[in-house]
């Protein structure tokens, strides 16, 4: 979901909110993106949860466990 816009001088930044479930590898892979990416990317927020609390407790398995991921993403972009 985008957030409300916010000048910042000459710039204005856009940010976009988005929850999500996602296993660790997967979740790894969306941060590298955005790491990657260009305009440049800034997370301004990121929660994860376990929401069932077995990954903690799981014996040595290769499930991949479903964790809840919020994240807050933003870029800057000059205006004219």
């Amino acid at each position: 979901q985008p957030m409300p816009e916010a000048r910042e001088g000459a710039l204005t930044k856009i940010a976009v909110q988005s929850t999500v479930e996602a296993d660790v590898k997967s979740l790894i892979a969306a941060l590298h993106a955005i790491d990657a990416a260009r305009p440049l990317l800034h997370v301004d927020k990121l929660v994860v949860r376990d929401p069932d609390g077995e990954w903690a407790n799981a014996p040595q398995t290769n499930a991949p466990n479903k964790l809840q991921v919020e994240l807050v993403v933003s870029a800057h972009m000059r205006v004219p």
